[in-house]
């Protein structure tokens, strides 16, 4: 068994992460209820799902460093996310397998998540860059 993604699970996969951000673009701009996020963070969570798709497209065409870039959005996005429930203003509910976890640990968690998942930003961007020197 591999791990590895052929080439068309990697297009179908894009175009699927593709689709899932268009589709919670268009739910957050049309206003449809359900959201309980503020409509930037809605946003980009589906401009997550756009750059996961984008990743894989560019990957599959064989655009590796512009791949990562895409990559390095993503997590950029996810710890953007993770912050906003970690150190966001407002309560916060947090369950796992129907049980409740305190707001305190909710906080923890994702914010302890986010800082981790910035740094991994921070390493992306800096690989990035010492590419683009060193080329």
């Amino acid at each position: 068994m591999t791990t590895d993604a052929t080439p068309r699970q990697q297009l179908w996969f894009g175009l699927l992460m593709l689709v899932v951000a268009l589709w919670l673009g268009y739910t957050v701009w049309s206003g449809m209820p359900g959201w309980s996020v503020p409509p930037l963070i809605a946003y980009v969570v589906a401009g997550c799902f756009a750059a996961a798709g984008v990743a894989l497209l560019l990957q599959r065409a064989g655009y590796a460093r512009a791949g990562t870039f895409t990559i390095f959005l993503l997590a950029l996005g996810m710890a953007a996310i993770g912050g906003w429930i970690g150190f966001g203003p407002g309560e916060r509910r947090c369950t796992a397998n129907d049980v409740a976890m305190g707001e305190s640990t909710c906080r923890v968690v994702f914010g302890g998540g986010a800082i981790v998942t910035a740094g991994i930003a921070v390493l992306i961007w800096r690989m990035l860059v010492r590419r683009r020197l060193s080329a």
